[in-house]
């Protein structure tokens, strides 16, 4: 069982316990206290305006898709004043998240993109780790391989037909 107790004189805290005493100076403590690191948590995807879960490393969308909106937050309760939010998109430039937590996609292009989110503390110039949200959009319909393979292949049929017709 441990016991603690405070003299403010010596501003010394003394923690008693079965194997012994042990003091810490307060001032000292909060003097060498380092901020509690955190991580950047993805707590909503929405698509379509319907949330889904975010379980999968790599998300794949139609085409069609009109919006992506990606919600994020710090796994770890400090003042949200002092946080600021960062992205970025394909290994490119950071950006500042200028809507705190929430990153928004209206009618992105098809193609594979890496977006990575960040957290920084800006008092105590701490970085949170990355987190990776791969997407994928598939090409529309038109330009599908096979569908433009088949294309080819029927024009030239009707080239050849109509060669050998005249």
């Amino acid at each position: 069982m441990l016991d603690l107790e405070y003299d403010s004189i010596q501003d010394q805290l003394f923690v008693l316990s079965p194997t012994g005493v042990t003091t810490f100076s307060v001032e000292e403590f909060l003097k060498n206290q380092k901020p509690f690191p955190f991580n950047v948590l993805v707590s909503e995807l929405i698509i379509y305006n319907q949330q889904r879960p975010f379980s999968a490393e790599k998300i794949t969308l139609s085409s069609d898709t009109e919006s992506i909106i990606i919600k994020f937050s710090a796994g770890f309760g400090n003042q949200k004043n002092q946080i600021t939010s960062w992205y970025r998109i394909n290994g490119g430039y950071w950006i500042k998240a200028e809507n705190s937590r929430e990153l928004s996609f209206i009618q992105p292009p098809f193609g594979e993109f890496n977006v990575q989110l960040k957290l920084l503390d800006e008092i105590n110039q701490i970085e949170s780790a990355t987190k990776e949200v791969k997407i994928e959009i598939e090409k529309p319909f038109y330009l599908q391989t096979w569908l433009v393979v088949t294309a080819l292949i029927v024009s030239i049929g009707l080239l050849v037909w109509l060669v050998i017709l005249i």
